[in-house]
């Protein structure tokens, strides 16, 4: 292996050189900065700050202030911990922050649409949408987002229904709402069928018993 300081300038128009902190590497076609045994073509043992873009492969992977923490375990996207990807060692868990302001929204869409507009009202909590569209500046309706306001939690769509294929339980005491107005409460007490007392109506009290038999069924009266 040859190792050869590389010359630089000393401010005071001398040339020098530093063997142990800024090397070429011939044989393997290396640079070290801070070690004087590089391992790659670029081998830094020290910190780096980057003003511009870092392009990996022609492409512009990271913007300027992104930062790598290696004693917080987390991944910074201007200005941290906000904006970042934080692996937590101590809960064993991964968190994406989306900073504090608004306008967080995480978005999942089915092709590369890095700076699409997909039209969404600006939340004030963090939300997360995922899109099915192949171009959403052509059809940004093809969704499904998922938010928490503090109060309530919210599922939004865009285009069709909102399909369940399973079953769902109704937490005790929960209704359930259309436009704000109740449809659906928590299920009420045993009614017994009418029985007794003169005169009779055979088809009235036909007709109320397969009601209750069927608000049993669907689970809005409890079974005797």
């Amino acid at each position: 292996m040859a190792i050869w300081g590389i010359l630089f300038d000393d401010g005071a128009g001398r040339s020098q050189f530093d063997a142990t902190n800024l090397v070429w590497d011939d044989t393997d076609k290396r640079v070290g900065i801070g070690t004087n045994t590089p391992s790659r073509t670029l081998d830094v043992d020290g910190d780096v700050k980057i003003s511009g873009n870092l392009e990996v492969k022609s492409a512009t992977t990271y913007v300027k202030e992104l930062q790598l923490f290696n004693s917080g375990n987390y991944i910074s996207f201007h200005g941290a911990p906000n904006g970042c990807i934080l692996f937590d060692t101590t809960l064993e868990q991964l968190v994406l922050g989306l900073g504090s302001g608004i306008g967080r929204q995480l978005c999942i869409v089915e092709t590369d649409y890095r700076i699409s507009d997909f039209d969404h009202a600006t939340p004030t909590d963090p939300a997360l949408f995922i899109h099915s569209a192949e171009n959403p500046g052509t059809d940004n309706t093809q969704y499904i987002g998922f938010s928490h306001d503090k109060s309530d939690a919210n599922i939004t769509v865009g285009k069709g229904v909102l399909k369940i294929d399973t079953d769902v339980e109704l937490a005790f005491g929960k209704v359930y709402k259309a436009n704000a107005r109740q449809v659906v409460g928590a299920r009420q007490a045993h009614i017994a069928d009418p029985s007794g007392g003169t005169p009779v109506d055979t088809e009235a009290r036909a007709a109320i018993c397969s009601v209750l038999s069927a608000l049993e069924t669907h689970g809005l009266l409890a079974s005797s």
